[in-house]
């Protein structure tokens, strides 16, 4: 199939890799699918279709987590409110009373940030490139910066088309070894991306996951990292924006054990 093109390049990461593709795509579209994740048959047909109902140049559809014994689907609210709209391009919160830009629902209510569940029209993408120093929370970086700078419309499939593996060993589900040095560029480039809008004060959260992140890795692991290097990320208004931003219990119960460094109950959830 002359359609399908193939490049063979020495293993540089994921972000390496879809640098690389950037360069060379020619089409309308792009999509990026993780090597051991799955897909629909059907989920490019059903997210162009929609794509053509009002010219979205996003197209987000669902995706399920799966393991070697369960499948779990993520259920984000805001996403199926975002669903069931008939406007698609903004978002009425009831509780608010509140009417979101498709921005806004993406930032304001950490809808997952992964690229892989997207169809993204190539045009907005040719002067973006992915950090390659980041390696893991490179999508967040990514998407964030797609959507500030562009005038985006986002059409949502309300569908379970894509099918993310979780492997023990992968990047994102390993232990982070290099989590301090992560943490330090995701931060610089984050802040960077969102400095000058109206979510800089999201920064301040997303310092202290950096915090938890690191804290972790100290206290539970066993990691050889100076606390005096990240002890700042978990400063008190830092630790207040993210209380207002996370929404499940496991979360909440999370930043509760770790502002009061409570180290043997953390050892349960990990």
């Amino acid at each position: 199939d002359k359609r399908i093109k193939v490049i063979h390049k020495e293993n540089g990461g994921v972000s390496s890799a879809r640098n690389l593709a950037l360069e060379n795509m020619t089409g309308s579209f792009v999509s990026f699918i993780d090597g051991d994740d799955y897909i629909e048959l059907n989920m490019y047909e059903e997210l162009i279709s929609k794509q053509k109902e009002a010219d979205y140049n996003i197209l987000i559809a669902r995706y399920d987590e799966v393991t070697d014994d369960k499948i779990t689907k993520i259920t984000e609210k805001s996403l199926k409110d975002f669903c069931e709209t008939a406007d698609l391009t903004y978002l009425y919160n009831k509780s608010t009373k509140k009417i979101k830009t498709n921005n806004e629902v993406i930032i304001e209510d950490w809808i997952s940030c992964s690229l892989c569940r997207m169809l993204i029209k190539s045009e907005l993408l040719k002067n973006l490139k992915f950090n390659t120093k980041i390696r893991y929370a490179e999508d967040y970086v990514y998407f964030n910066e797609l959507i500030t700078k562009n005038n985006c419309k986002i059409g949502m499939v309300d569908k379970y088309f894509y099918h993310y593996y979780m492997r023990s060993n992968s990047a994102s589900h390993t232990r982070r070894k290099d989590v301090l040095r992560n943490s330090k560029e995701y931060l610089n480039e984050i802040s960077r991306v969102l400095k000058d809008t109206k979510y800089a004060k999201y920064i301040l959260a997303l310092e202290y996951t950096c915090y938890i992140d690191c804290f972790i890795a100290k206290y539970i692991y066993g990691d050889d990292i100076n606390y005096e290097e990240f002890k700042t990320w978990g400063k008190k208004e830092n630790y207040n924006q993210i209380k207002k931003v996370t929404k499940s219990l496991k979360g909440k119960i999370k930043i509760f054990l770790i502002k009061h460094k409570m180290k043997n109950l953390l050892k349960i959830l990990y």
